[in-house]
Protein backbone atom coordinates (compact mmCIF):
# COMPACT_ATOMS: atom_id res chain seq x y z
CA UNK A 1 0.00 0.00 0.00
CA UNK A 2 1.11 3.65 -0.89
CA UNK A 3 2.60 5.18 2.45
CA UNK A 4 0.87 8.29 1.54
CA UNK A 5 -2.33 6.86 2.09
CA UNK A 6 -2.01 5.77 6.10
CA UNK A 7 -3.55 8.25 8.41
CA UNK A 8 -2.89 7.57 12.09
CA UNK A 9 -4.48 9.02 14.99
CA UNK A 10 -2.80 8.56 18.03
CA UNK A 11 -4.42 8.93 21.83
CA UNK A 12 -1.20 9.65 23.52
CA UNK A 13 -0.80 9.46 27.43
CA UNK A 14 2.31 9.37 30.05
CA UNK A 15 3.50 5.98 29.65
CA UNK A 16 1.94 4.46 26.54
CA UNK A 17 0.28 5.34 23.19
CA UNK A 18 -2.63 4.22 21.32
CA UNK A 19 -2.27 4.06 17.29
CA UNK A 20 -5.18 3.39 15.24
CA UNK A 21 -3.91 3.26 11.17
CA UNK A 22 -6.40 3.49 8.70
CA UNK A 23 -6.45 3.72 4.37
CA UNK A 24 -7.93 6.29 2.48
CA UNK A 25 -10.74 4.15 2.47
CA UNK A 26 -11.48 4.20 5.99
CA UNK A 27 -9.87 0.39 6.26
CA UNK A 28 -8.80 -0.01 9.56
CA UNK A 29 -4.97 -1.63 8.90
CA UNK A 30 -3.14 -1.28 12.56
CA UNK A 31 -3.83 -1.18 16.24
CA UNK A 32 -1.25 -0.71 17.97
CA UNK A 33 -0.50 0.26 22.27
CA UNK A 34 3.64 0.81 23.23
CA UNK A 35 4.89 2.59 25.67
CA UNK A 36 5.94 6.32 25.08
CA UNK A 37 9.58 5.86 25.24
CA UNK A 38 11.62 7.66 22.43
CA UNK A 39 12.69 3.96 21.51
CA UNK A 40 9.15 3.07 20.39
CA UNK A 41 8.58 6.06 18.99
CA UNK A 42 11.01 5.39 16.64
CA UNK A 43 9.83 1.33 15.91
CA UNK A 44 6.28 3.36 15.50
CA UNK A 45 7.20 5.50 12.98
CA UNK A 46 8.85 2.84 11.67
CA UNK A 47 5.84 0.95 10.87
CA UNK A 48 3.58 3.44 9.54
CA UNK A 49 6.21 4.58 7.15
CA UNK A 50 7.47 8.26 6.32
CA UNK A 51 4.68 9.34 4.34
CA UNK A 52 1.86 8.53 6.70
CA UNK A 53 0.09 11.89 8.46
CA UNK A 54 -0.49 11.54 12.24
CA UNK A 55 -2.60 13.04 14.17
CA UNK A 56 -2.56 13.54 18.15
CA UNK A 57 -4.76 15.18 20.68
CA UNK A 58 -3.16 18.32 22.48
CA UNK A 59 -2.38 18.12 26.31
CA UNK A 60 1.14 17.20 27.96
CA UNK A 61 1.57 14.06 26.66
CA UNK A 62 0.09 14.97 23.08
CA UNK A 63 2.64 17.78 23.16
CA UNK A 64 5.92 15.83 24.16
CA UNK A 65 4.65 13.15 21.22
CA UNK A 66 4.19 15.71 18.92
CA UNK A 67 7.70 17.48 19.87
CA UNK A 68 9.70 14.05 19.44
CA UNK A 69 8.21 12.92 15.72
CA UNK A 70 7.89 16.61 14.52
CA UNK A 71 12.12 16.32 15.33
CA UNK A 72 12.36 13.58 13.29
CA UNK A 73 10.50 14.87 10.25
CA UNK A 74 7.01 13.31 10.60
CA UNK A 75 4.17 14.19 9.10
CA UNK A 76 1.85 15.20 12.03
CA UNK A 77 -0.61 18.03 13.21
CA UNK A 78 -2.48 18.34 16.81
CA UNK A 79 -5.89 18.26 17.44
CA UNK A 80 -7.35 21.22 19.17
CA UNK A 81 -8.87 19.10 22.20
CA UNK A 82 -11.92 21.15 22.81
CA UNK A 83 -13.30 20.93 19.32
CA UNK A 84 -12.89 17.46 18.80
CA UNK A 85 -16.57 17.02 19.84
CA UNK A 86 -16.73 13.03 18.55
CA UNK A 87 -14.34 12.07 20.96
CA UNK A 88 -15.76 14.28 24.01
CA UNK A 89 -19.37 13.52 23.01
CA UNK A 90 -18.79 9.50 22.33
CA UNK A 91 -20.77 7.31 24.40
CA UNK A 92 -18.29 4.88 25.06
CA UNK A 93 -14.67 6.28 26.13
CA UNK A 94 -12.04 4.60 25.73
CA UNK A 95 -8.19 5.01 24.01
CA UNK A 96 -9.25 2.72 20.97
CA UNK A 97 -12.32 4.97 19.61
CA UNK A 98 -10.04 7.84 20.72
CA UNK A 99 -7.52 6.93 18.45
CA UNK A 100 -9.96 5.39 15.73
CA UNK A 101 -11.82 8.77 15.86
CA UNK A 102 -9.05 10.47 15.11
CA UNK A 103 -7.80 8.59 12.45
CA UNK A 104 -11.22 9.39 10.74
CA UNK A 105 -10.85 12.68 11.18
CA UNK A 106 -7.45 13.35 9.91
CA UNK A 107 -8.51 10.90 6.78
CA UNK A 108 -11.81 13.16 5.80
CA UNK A 109 -9.68 16.21 6.50
CA UNK A 110 -11.89 17.40 9.27
CA UNK A 111 -9.21 17.77 12.16
CA UNK A 112 -9.93 20.44 13.89
CA UNK A 113 -5.75 22.29 14.58
CA UNK A 114 -4.43 23.26 17.46
CA UNK A 115 -1.85 26.16 16.61
CA UNK A 116 1.39 25.07 17.61
CA UNK A 117 4.39 27.86 17.61
CA UNK A 118 7.56 26.88 15.98
CA UNK A 119 10.30 25.22 17.98
CA UNK A 120 12.08 27.98 18.99
CA UNK A 121 9.29 29.15 20.66
CA UNK A 122 8.47 26.14 22.15
CA UNK A 123 11.58 26.17 23.69
CA UNK A 124 11.76 29.80 24.71
CA UNK A 125 8.26 29.56 26.32
CA UNK A 126 9.69 26.23 28.44
CA UNK A 127 12.24 28.41 29.80
CA UNK A 128 9.71 31.39 30.63
CA UNK A 129 7.59 29.00 32.53
CA UNK A 130 10.36 27.20 34.38
CA UNK A 131 11.67 30.68 35.40
CA UNK A 132 7.74 31.73 36.29
CA UNK A 133 7.05 28.48 38.56
CA UNK A 134 10.55 28.72 40.47
CA UNK A 135 8.98 32.58 41.29
CA UNK A 136 5.80 31.22 42.16
CA UNK A 137 7.80 28.67 44.70
CA UNK A 138 9.85 31.74 46.07
CA UNK A 139 6.56 33.82 46.79
CA UNK A 140 4.75 30.68 48.54
CA UNK A 141 7.94 30.77 50.79
CA UNK A 142 7.79 34.03 51.43
CA UNK A 143 4.36 34.11 51.93
CA UNK A 144 4.92 30.83 54.66
CA UNK A 145 7.31 33.21 56.25
CA UNK A 146 5.03 36.11 56.84
CA UNK A 147 2.72 33.73 58.12
CA UNK A 148 5.19 32.71 60.61
CA UNK A 149 5.80 36.57 61.68
CA UNK A 150 2.14 36.89 62.07
CA UNK A 151 1.76 33.94 64.60
CA UNK A 152 4.15 35.24 66.44
CA UNK A 153 2.74 38.90 66.44
CA UNK A 154 5.65 40.57 64.41
CA UNK A 155 4.81 44.04 63.66
CA UNK A 156 7.28 45.88 60.84
CA UNK A 157 7.02 48.75 59.01
CA UNK A 158 9.00 47.61 56.22
CA UNK A 159 7.35 47.73 52.25
CA UNK A 160 10.07 44.94 51.36
CA UNK A 161 10.24 42.55 54.61
CA UNK A 162 12.60 40.35 52.00
CA UNK A 163 15.32 43.20 50.90
CA UNK A 164 18.29 44.38 53.38
CA UNK A 165 16.27 45.81 56.03
CA UNK A 166 13.65 43.15 56.52
CA UNK A 167 16.23 40.66 55.91
CA UNK A 168 18.33 41.83 59.50
CA UNK A 169 15.28 41.64 61.15
CA UNK A 170 14.12 38.28 59.77
CA UNK A 171 17.04 36.52 60.86
CA UNK A 172 17.33 38.70 64.35
CA UNK A 173 14.34 39.26 65.73
CA UNK A 174 12.84 36.65 68.48
CA UNK A 175 10.72 34.32 67.77
CA UNK A 176 9.97 31.07 69.59
CA UNK A 177 12.78 27.99 68.86
CA UNK A 178 10.68 26.10 66.13
CA UNK A 179 9.86 29.04 64.63
CA UNK A 180 13.11 30.56 64.32
CA UNK A 181 14.67 27.08 63.11
CA UNK A 182 11.98 27.26 60.39
CA UNK A 183 12.71 30.50 59.07
CA UNK A 184 16.32 30.51 59.21
CA UNK A 185 15.51 27.49 56.69
CA UNK A 186 13.37 29.53 54.58
CA UNK A 187 16.08 31.94 54.21
CA UNK A 188 18.24 29.28 53.04
CA UNK A 189 15.34 27.38 50.81
CA UNK A 190 14.96 31.75 49.25
CA UNK A 191 18.77 32.14 48.32
CA UNK A 192 18.98 29.29 46.81
CA UNK A 193 16.01 30.18 44.71
CA UNK A 194 17.10 33.29 44.18
CA UNK A 195 20.10 31.81 42.65
CA UNK A 196 18.13 29.79 40.67
CA UNK A 197 16.47 32.46 39.35
CA UNK A 198 19.24 34.77 38.30
CA UNK A 199 20.69 31.53 36.44
CA UNK A 200 17.54 31.18 34.31
CA UNK A 201 17.22 34.37 33.92
CA UNK A 202 20.45 34.77 32.79
CA UNK A 203 19.84 32.20 30.19
CA UNK A 204 16.75 33.76 29.00
CA UNK A 205 18.57 37.44 28.79
CA UNK A 206 20.91 35.45 26.25
CA UNK A 207 17.64 33.94 24.23
CA UNK A 208 16.27 37.52 23.89
CA UNK A 209 19.51 39.76 23.37
CA UNK A 210 20.41 37.22 20.50
CA UNK A 211 17.36 38.04 18.99
CA UNK A 212 17.48 40.92 16.61
CA UNK A 213 13.40 40.92 16.19
CA UNK A 214 12.78 40.31 19.99
CA UNK A 215 8.79 40.98 20.70
CA UNK A 216 9.12 40.91 24.13
CA UNK A 217 11.87 43.63 24.41
CA UNK A 218 9.77 45.72 21.85
CA UNK A 219 7.07 45.40 23.57
CA UNK A 220 8.34 45.68 27.29
CA UNK A 221 9.98 49.07 25.51
CA UNK A 222 6.57 50.54 24.58
CA UNK A 223 4.29 49.43 27.46
CA UNK A 224 6.03 51.01 30.96
CA UNK A 225 5.58 48.50 33.54
CA UNK A 226 5.42 45.54 31.53
CA UNK A 227 9.09 43.60 32.51
CA UNK A 228 10.92 42.19 30.40
CA UNK A 229 10.35 38.68 31.45
CA UNK A 230 6.04 39.46 31.55
CA UNK A 231 6.50 40.47 28.09
CA UNK A 232 8.52 37.33 26.87
CA UNK A 233 5.69 35.03 28.72
CA UNK A 234 2.81 37.22 26.87
CA UNK A 235 4.60 36.74 23.34
CA UNK A 236 5.53 33.29 23.87
CA UNK A 237 2.03 31.90 25.40
CA UNK A 238 0.48 33.87 22.85
CA UNK A 239 2.76 33.08 20.11
CA UNK A 240 1.27 34.19 16.68
CA UNK A 241 -0.56 36.82 16.96
CA UNK A 242 -2.88 37.21 13.13
CA UNK A 243 -4.10 33.61 14.63
CA UNK A 244 -6.67 35.92 16.31
CA UNK A 245 -8.63 38.16 14.20
CA UNK A 246 -10.05 40.58 17.04
CA UNK A 247 -8.72 41.28 20.30
CA UNK A 248 -12.01 39.26 22.10
CA UNK A 249 -10.53 35.95 20.63
CA UNK A 250 -7.44 36.71 22.15
CA UNK A 251 -9.31 37.87 25.67
CA UNK A 252 -11.27 34.68 25.36
CA UNK A 253 -8.18 32.39 24.85
CA UNK A 254 -6.61 33.88 28.30
CA UNK A 255 -9.82 32.84 29.98
CA UNK A 256 -10.64 36.85 30.31
CA UNK A 257 -14.12 37.63 29.06
CA UNK A 258 -17.09 37.07 31.56
CA UNK A 259 -19.33 34.34 31.68
CA UNK A 260 -22.81 35.51 30.13
CA UNK A 261 -26.32 33.59 30.73
CA UNK A 262 -29.45 34.45 28.92
CA UNK A 263 -33.06 33.85 29.93
CA UNK A 264 -36.77 35.53 28.69
CA UNK A 265 -34.40 37.85 26.71
CA UNK A 266 -31.83 39.36 29.05
CA UNK A 267 -28.44 38.56 28.97
CA UNK A 268 -26.46 38.74 32.34
CA UNK A 269 -22.64 38.43 32.64
CA UNK A 270 -20.97 36.80 35.59
CA UNK A 271 -17.28 36.21 36.91
CA UNK A 272 -14.63 35.73 33.67
CA UNK A 273 -14.66 31.93 32.34
CA UNK A 274 -11.42 31.17 33.76
CA UNK A 275 -10.92 28.43 30.84
CA UNK A 276 -7.96 29.21 28.33
CA UNK A 277 -4.18 29.61 29.40
CA UNK A 278 -3.77 30.27 32.80
CA UNK A 279 -0.45 31.27 33.13
CA UNK A 280 -1.15 34.22 30.81
CA UNK A 281 -3.79 35.27 32.85
CA UNK A 282 -2.27 35.01 35.75
CA UNK A 283 0.93 37.10 34.42
CA UNK A 284 -1.85 39.73 32.85
CA UNK A 285 -3.62 40.16 36.19
CA UNK A 286 -0.08 40.65 38.17
CA UNK A 287 1.39 43.10 35.07
CA UNK A 288 -1.43 45.31 35.96
CA UNK A 289 -1.09 46.37 39.25
CA UNK A 290 2.37 47.58 37.98
CA UNK A 291 1.08 48.71 34.66
CA UNK A 292 -1.38 51.22 35.98
CA UNK A 293 1.11 53.12 38.21
CA UNK A 294 2.59 54.36 34.48
CA UNK A 295 -0.51 54.40 32.49
CA UNK A 296 -3.14 57.08 33.00
CA UNK A 297 -5.73 55.49 31.06
CA UNK A 298 -5.48 52.34 32.36
CA UNK A 299 -4.99 53.32 36.12
CA UNK A 300 -8.03 55.68 35.90
CA UNK A 301 -10.01 52.82 34.60
CA UNK A 302 -9.16 50.57 37.64
CA UNK A 303 -10.21 53.02 40.01
CA UNK A 304 -13.26 53.55 38.33
CA UNK A 305 -14.07 49.52 38.47
CA UNK A 306 -12.75 49.23 42.26
CA UNK A 307 -15.07 51.80 43.40
CA UNK A 308 -18.23 50.29 41.59
CA UNK A 309 -16.93 46.71 41.95
CA UNK A 310 -14.09 46.21 44.20
CA UNK A 311 -10.15 45.32 43.59
CA UNK A 312 -10.28 41.92 42.69
CA UNK A 313 -12.65 42.32 40.04
CA UNK A 314 -11.43 45.76 39.00
CA UNK A 315 -8.04 44.18 38.84
CA UNK A 316 -9.08 41.49 36.61
CA UNK A 317 -11.01 43.65 34.29
CA UNK A 318 -8.14 45.51 33.85
CA UNK A 319 -6.07 42.94 33.02
CA UNK A 320 -8.51 42.53 30.02
CA UNK A 321 -7.79 45.82 29.05
CA UNK A 322 -4.37 45.53 29.52
CA UNK A 323 -4.38 42.28 27.37
CA UNK A 324 -6.36 44.66 24.31
CA UNK A 325 -3.05 47.10 24.45
CA UNK A 326 -0.92 44.01 24.19
CA UNK A 327 -3.32 42.86 21.32
CA UNK A 328 -2.83 46.31 18.73
CA UNK A 329 1.22 46.27 19.87
CA UNK A 330 1.81 42.75 19.09
CA UNK A 331 -0.03 42.84 15.73
CA UNK A 332 2.22 46.48 15.28
CA UNK A 333 5.18 44.81 15.96
CA UNK A 334 4.48 41.37 14.25
CA UNK A 335 3.50 42.77 10.92
CA UNK A 336 6.31 45.09 10.68
CA UNK A 337 8.81 42.60 11.57
CA UNK A 338 7.02 40.39 8.49
CA UNK A 339 6.93 43.31 6.01
CA UNK A 340 10.81 43.30 7.16
CA UNK A 341 11.98 40.34 6.32
CA UNK A 342 10.09 40.34 2.96
CA UNK A 343 11.60 43.84 1.96
CA UNK A 344 15.08 42.11 2.92
CA UNK A 345 14.41 39.05 1.33
CA UNK A 346 12.96 40.91 -2.05
CA UNK A 347 16.29 42.81 -1.79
Amino acid sequence: MDEHDVYVGLDAHKKFCYATSMDKSGNIIDRNRFPTTNGCLDKFMETIGSGAKVVVEASTSGLRVYDYLDANDADIIMAHPLKVKAIASAKVKTDKIDSEVLANLLRTDFIPEAYVPPREIRDLRGLVRHRTAVVKIKTSVKNRVQSILTLEGVDHNFSDLFGKGGRRLLETVELRKYNRAAVNNYLNVLDALSLKIKEISGLIDEEVDNDENSDAKTLSAEIKGLGTYTALLCTTEIGDINRFPYYKKLSSYAGLIPSTSSSGGVIRHGKITKQGNKLLRWALVQAAWRVIRYDDNLRNYYARMKNKKGSSKAITATARKLLKKIYYKLKDIQNNNINHDYESQGS
